[in-house]
């Protein structure tokens, strides 16, 4: 299957990070610093001109205290 980054699920995905982001009161930059990855890393995955990979959806995860399979389970939700 080939992935597309305005699917769905793609966007849910993007949308759900950045909320949980803004949520714990992070800036873009903080939430780079934290994953020890640059500021760019967090704008383009947000905005969909990267794609993030399985290990860095966990990890991003944790490092904003979200369970991933919150994640998960809203973005399976949209499959439907």
């Amino acid at each position: 299957m080939k992935r597309d980054r305005s699917s769905v699920p793609e966007e849910t995905l993007r949308t759900l990070l950045r909320q949980k982001r803004i949520e714990k009161g992070y800036s873009q930059l903080k939430l780079s610093l934290l994953l020890d990855n640059t500021r760019t890393f967090v704008s383009k995955y947000e905005s969909g001109e990267r794609y993030l990979t399985f290990t860095e959806v966990i990890l991003i995860c944790q490092v904003l205290g979200v369970d991933p399979r919150e994640i998960t389970m809203e973005i399976a939700n949209h499959l439907q």
